[in-house]
């Protein structure tokens, strides 16, 4: 029974560290696993470009529509080509019978050649037939059960809501794509639905992503003399090159794209740190409990052998035992990681079984055989190098240093971890109430896009009618969506001056809205009005000369100027404001365009409504008027922009939570470390505390004997702490644009908490110890 008792005892701290490191050794594995899974996926690259515009550098992965197949057609060793690009914003459809299906993965324009890069298993119908023809469309198998299956979704017709009176027909199923993979499609539509114009140019137009298929042998690298003469077939480089412009193509390979990404690099960082510790942490747990057990097991080891043990025989016999501790460790995790599965789904963003790829059974089967050696090895050196006769003749080595060390250690951690804790929640809070240079509180918007415009004005007087809402707007993006890029010209000049963040359209009452405030002239009210971003300014003032301002000028816009005296009048300036996220901030100077009414050029894909405070169910409420009027055509949904701004920075709520279970879960581990150490210190000090009490000594001497000695390595841990916990959290603190400074308050926190918990675990521990009979302890010595 007592050995099943130390077996558990052991066993259950390692299983805390193992389970939670499993979960982020799982997530790690699974982002490099990205992507792998073509066949031929190291030949699969992705198109990027490069531009240079009046010597401002910018990177981005999107192309024109003709450069994909030009890779094809004029660079020698690419086998392959293909292009994809968004075609809807709403996800979703109306079928024939007037049901609503809504598609929870990407919806694409792709040509005949997609599927032979990206290979997937073709369920029904060829791609190369039915991606020729406009308007026909595959979904993917998940999407076609939602249709009644495969058989009923074959020759189904949809309507997207965005574009209700365009009729697409599923003609092909393919296999869905797996969770750890880049493109994550629903549906795919024939790129033919797409007019010439767009889908054949060679500059502007950038909104395709483009995929090349090299052939085997073929070094990218050395594909680049070969891009630059396509881009001198097809593009006026050296006109561009004289207006300030240039453009390179590279090819970054595909399964690679995922892991360059700074949210998702940072974040495998941050996972590495966090499982390395807790697996540190556990070893250690463990390593302190046999080395506290040192003593009573030496004899045993040294009769062993004068009975002619040798060292394999003592390695033999711990690595037997520390194998039982692991199988119940591991049995242990997995029963925790069962029961918790939904709360790392919803921490990790993918289920566990989604998580567990081969690379993380290979991984995980590593550190288990790599923790089990080291709780086996550590011990056997440390018995092999007590002499035989020492162990026989009463010997009595404390090991204290190596507890010492083991518990420092520890505590290290804690410290370590507690602090970044406290950094990564300072910087979530910071970017969740940092001003954004708009107001949002009780905002809602609504996407009307492809209703009829007499059922949208319907919507808005109605709305506006209702006690409790305050405004009600229309515009074409919604800020924190981020967005697309057009060029500024002047009048009479061909040279691109500027790319600026277009924000596209809004009605008159937008600004005032949003509590945007116009710093100089007035909101735009015409069509060829515009208004600009304070940074405008200050570039066309740096480029163009603009010495008295910009109210009165007036510029050339790409995509908005059809003619070359197609002018727009700048006539007012608004302060700069918030454009994505503070992770991930649009920071080119903006405009913005009126409208009241869409057309065949003017978007307005948005309801927006204002309530005040004291509104109850805002959203209930404006979904019940919209929905009153729209009908039974279509779902409504309500988003709270409060809502949308809490899910740009998930990743930085999942990184606290994740530091959160660190926490709590390296804390215990420490916690059973210290019982450890203070039991086989109490049994080591049993005569002396026995003496100490019959002179007189109080159980809370006893308590503070023990809280002090642990309070002394706390503070050795603190500055050792302090110290990595600085250098770390500097460090993890510069990846972010907009970011909080590194306060002194941070280590404070973190080393009075290490230090409160510490001292209160060690008083705990010790306080049966010292109410025990100390005549007890004497007749046992």
């Amino acid at each position: 029974m007592n050995k099943i008792k130390t077996i558990l005892g052991r066993a259950f701290p390692l299983a805390l560290g193992l389970a939670l490191s499993i979960v982020m050794i799982a997530r790690i594995c699974f982002d490099l696993s990205y992507d792998k899974f073509y066949e031929d996926a190291d030949r699969i690259y992705r198109i990027r470009t490069t531009s240079v515009l009046q010597g401002t550098v910018s990177e981005y992965f999107n192309v024109s529509g003709g450069v994909a197949p030009g890779f094809r057609q004029y660079v020698p060793g690419v086998e392959e080509a293909t292009r994809t690009t968004f075609i809807v914003d709403s996800p979703n459809f109306t079928d024939s019978e007037g049901n609503t299906v809504s598609a929870s993965r990407d919806i694409l324009l792709a040509d005949t050649s997609f599927f032979h890069v990206f290979k997937r298993r073709i369920l029904v119908g060829d791609p190369a037939e039915i991606l020729t023809v406009p308007l026909n469309a595959m979904v993917s198998e998940s999407f076609a059960a939602k249709l009644g299956g495969i058989e009923e979704a074959v020759g189904e017709v949809l309507y997207n809501y965005d574009m209700p009176q365009i009729p697409m027909t599923v003609c092909g199923v393919f296999e869905d794509f797996p969770e750890n993979g880049s493109l994550d499609i629903d549906v795919l539509v024939s790129m033919s639905s797409m007019p010439s114009i767009s889908t054949e140019n060679w500059l502007g137009n950038d909104r395709y992503a483009g995929y090349v298929k090299l052939a085997e042998g073929v070094d990218p690298h050395s594909l680049d003399d070969a891009i630059r003469l396509m881009q001198e077939k097809n593009q006026p480089l050296e006109e561009l090159e004289k207006e300030g412009t240039s453009i390179r193509y590279w090819l970054t390979p595909f399964d690679r794209v995922h892991t360059s990404d700074p949210e998702v690099r940072n974040s495998m960082i941050l996972l590495g740190i966090v499982s390395l510790l807790l697996l540190a942490i556990s070893v250690l747990n463990y390593l302190l409990s046999t080395v506290s057990d040192a003593v009573r097991r030496s004899r045993e080891f040294a009769t062993r052998k004068c009975y002619g043990a040798e060292a394999r025989n003592v390695y033999g016999i711990l690595l037997r035992e520390a194998s039982l501790v692991m199988l119940a460790a591991l049995a242990i995790a997995v029963l925790l990681l069962v029961a918790a599965g939904p709360f790392i789904s919803n921490i990790m963003g993918v289920s566990l079984s989604a998580m567990m790829v081969p690379l993380t059974w290979i991984v995980v089967a590593a550190v288990v055989v790599l923790v089990l050696v080291s709780t086996a090895l550590v011990p056997g050196w440390l018995y092999m190098k007590i002499p035989v006769t020492a162990a026989l003749r009463n010997w009595s080595d404390s090991r204290r240093s190596w507890k010492h060390s083991l518990l420092i250690t520890q505590f290290t951690v804690n410290v370590f971890m507690f602090g970044m804790l406290l950094a990564i929640t300072a910087q979530y809070s910071k970017v969740m109430s940092d001003d954004p240079g708009y107001d949002y509180d009780n905002v809602y918007s609504v996407f009307t896009s492809g209703l009829p415009e007499e059922t949208v004005r319907t919507c808005m007087t109605e709305l506006s009618s209702v006690p409790g809402i305050t405004d009600v707007q229309r515009c074409s993006n919604l800020p924190l969506e981020g967005s697309s890029g057009n060029n500024i010209y002047l009048p009479g000049e061909e040279r691109a001056l500027l790319n600026i963040a277009d924000q596209y359209y809004g009605t008159s009452g937008f600004f005032d809205f949003f509590g945007i405030p116009i710093v100089e002239g007035r909101a735009p009210a015409a069509p060829k009005e515009i208004a600009v971003s304070r940074s405008f300014v200050s570039e066309m003032a740096r480029l163009a000369g603009w010495a008295d301002g910009a109210v009165g000028k007036q510029v050339l816009l790409s995509e908005h100027s059809a003619e070359n005296d197609d002018y727009f009048t700048i006539c007012g300036v608004y302060e700069d404001y918030l454009i994505g996220s503070f992770n991930n901030p649009d920071e080119r100077p903006s405009i913005r365009f009126w409208a009241e009414a869409p057309n065949d050029y003017v978007y307005l894909h948005y309801l927006l409504i204002k309530t005040e405070d004291s509104m109850p169910d805002a959203a209930a409420a404006i979904e019940n008027v919209v929905g009153s009027v729209v009908g039974g055509t279509r779902q409504i949904e309500v988003i709270s922009y409060e809502e949308q701004m809490r899910n740009l920075y998930s990743d930085n709520r999942k990184s606290r939570d994740v530091f959160i279970m660190g926490c709590i879960f390296s804390l215990l581990i420490s916690i059973f470390g210290l019982v450890g150490y203070i039991a086989s210190e109490a049994n080591r000090r049993s005569k002396e505390i026995a003496i100490r009490k019959i002179n007189g000594a109080k159980a809370s001497d006893i308590t503070a004997m023990f809280a002090a000695d642990t309070l002394r390595m706390a503070a050795v841990a603190i500055i050792i702490g302090d110290i990595l916990l600085y250098v770390a959290a500097s460090g993890y603190l510069t990846l972010f644009p907009e970011r909080v400074s590194l306060s002194a308050w941070n280590f404070v926190a973190a080393d009075l908490l290490l230090a409160l918990l510490a001292t209160a675990s060690a008083a705990i521990c010790s306080y049966r110890i010292s109410r025990a009979n100390p005549v007890e302890s004497i007749k046992n010595e």
